[in-house]
């Protein structure tokens, strides 16, 4: 006896086939996948500029900020022993300047704790811009023990060649000498920096010539100051000298160079064969 087809195949634990076998096909327009291409392609680029790596676009950014070490993003990194064209910046934290990306300019701009530093850098193939710079700088310009000099800064700004060869620069820079022996309570040195050959130029004064003290900074680090100071009695005269000034007629002038590093650098007068550059870890 023959068994209809629906029963034997529900014998063989299967399932009853009803009708012709049916194929399912989907139908996806190219309008819709392009349109997903699109939205997939733009989610992939916005998360490669979130996470784009910052030691990948520092020297592009910003030509002639470097550091020993990098980490992070274009919008939230570090830098560790940062220094531009010479000027040491410590350990810095680094993010893009969103304000002038949407300007059409790229940017970095840095920030450093303790003591307090704070700018932009940026630039192209053919000038680097140092810009907005502020802050405070410890430099020990003077014989040790002498207390160090701070250096302030206020909205400062430098374009560079891309060899760091001085082009324009402007700001305003000073600096208190209140701490030197002999001299007593002065006000604050000022003055706005300029170019002076391929060197940034500080000249910093005090008003009635009492007090000057010029300062120049190259590329490459190294610093050459002058100090010149005009105090009210000879008694100071003698203190100076003992402190290694040298003594022109009312005046006393010491004469500094080196080069500077991460760190406080001590500088001690030139005319001293015995002297030497002396640098002490950075606290920041």
């Amino acid at each position: 006896m023959s068994l209809p087809y629906g029963h034997a195949n529900r014998q063989r634990g299967g399932l009853p086939r009803c009708g012709a076998p049916v194929n399912v096909v989907i139908i996806v327009r190219a309008g819709d996948l392009m349109r997903w291409l699109v939205v997939l392609g733009v989610g992939a680029l916005a998360l490669l500029i979130l996470f784009f790596p910052l030691s990948a676009a520092t020297s592009r950014l910003a030509p002639g900020l470097e550091a020993d070490n990098v980490s992070g993003s274009i919008w939230s990194g570090r830098l560790r022993n940062a220094r531009y064209a010479g000027l040491p910046l410590g350990d810095v934290d680094v993010g893009l300047d969103a304000g002038r990306l949407l300007k059409g300019e790229a940017s970095l701009r840095f920030h450093r704790m303790g003591p307090t530093l704070s700018g932009r850098a940026g630039g192209t193939r053919q000038d680097r811009r140092l810009e907005e710079l502020s802050g405070e700088l410890p430099l020990q310009l003077l014989p040790y023990p002498a207390p160090a000099l701070t250096i302030r800064f206020q909205d400062v700004h430098t374009t560079l060649s891309p060899r760091g060869a001085c082009r324009s620069a402007g700001g305003q820079v000073s600096t208190s000498l209140s701490g030197i022996p002999f001299l007593g309570e002065t006000p604050a040195l000022s003055g706005s920096p300029a170019c002076d050959g391929d060197r940034l130029f500080a000249p910093l004064r005090l008003p009635g010539d009492r007090a000057g003290l010029d300062l120049w900074l190259s590329a490459n680090g190294s610093w050459t100051g002058k100090l010149r100071l005009r105090p009210d009695n000879r008694l100071a005269l003698v203190g100076l000298a003992a402190a290694g000034f040298a003594i022109e007629g009312g005046d006393a002038t010491l004469t500094a160079e080196g080069r500077l590093q991460q760190g406080d650098v001590r500088l001690a007068p030139a005319a001293d064969p015995e002297t030497s550059v002396e640098t002490i870890t950075d606290p920041a």
